[in-house]
């Protein structure tokens, strides 16, 4: 097979042609592929290291937070029932409300202790009391456990006369709450 100049000149080109496009996509393209990969997580890791420099920038605003938080935990810990368990919780605040019950001079007909509900990080510890009471006992009693110094609040209240000729005397059921924390630890 004779091949004149012409001919070589344009199997060399095309072969040069085809080394270039073989050389492009098994060299050229996957290296510029990659170093696109390695850019962007260049980038990537910039942004990282910027909201770490910004984190670092507000450190103290960060621990004034902090401070403030702890304050204010410890603030609602004064108002918390102070028990671990929900059940020394539950005593405690049956201890508290006789107390409340007996400085209002009034009879105790019945105490029970429901189940502690679990409210996020604390215990709603519900108490539910019956005494037998005149009116004016009564309002002493309400006023005493919504001021108490720990936070106590009745949820129901259910009052009813003890015998129909003597409207003095009141039979009074509460159901009163107050909060424990939860250990978390």
């Amino acid at each position: 097979m004779n091949t004149t100049s012409r001919e070589k000149i344009f199997l060399y080109v095309g072969g040069v042609l085809f080394g270039f496009a073989v050389i492009y996509l098994l060299i050229v393209k996957p290296v510029y592929r990659k170093h696109l990969e390695i850019q962007d997580k260049i980038e990537q890791k910039g942004m990282l290291l910027d909201r770490y420099k910004a984190i670092l920038k507000r450190d103290d605003q960060l621990k004034k937070r902090v401070l403030y938080i702890k304050k204010e935990f410890d603030k609602m810990g004064k108002v918390l029932l102070v028990s671990a368990k929900p059940s020394l919780a539950a005593s405690e605040l049956q201890a508290i409300l006789e107390g409340i019950i007996k400085k209002a001079r009034t009879t105790i007909t019945n105490i029970k202790n429901s189940s502690p509900v679990e409210k996020e990080s604390f215990y709603q510890i519900p108490i539910e009391i019956t005494v037998e009471s005149t009116l004016r006992e009564l309002k002493d009693i309400i006023y005493e456990i919504e001021n108490s110094d720990k936070f106590l609040f009745v949820r129901d209240l259910n009052i009813r006369l003890v015998k129909s000729g003597e409207p003095e005397k009141l039979k009074a059921k509460f159901i009163i709450d107050g909060f424990a924390k939860k250990n978390l630890g």
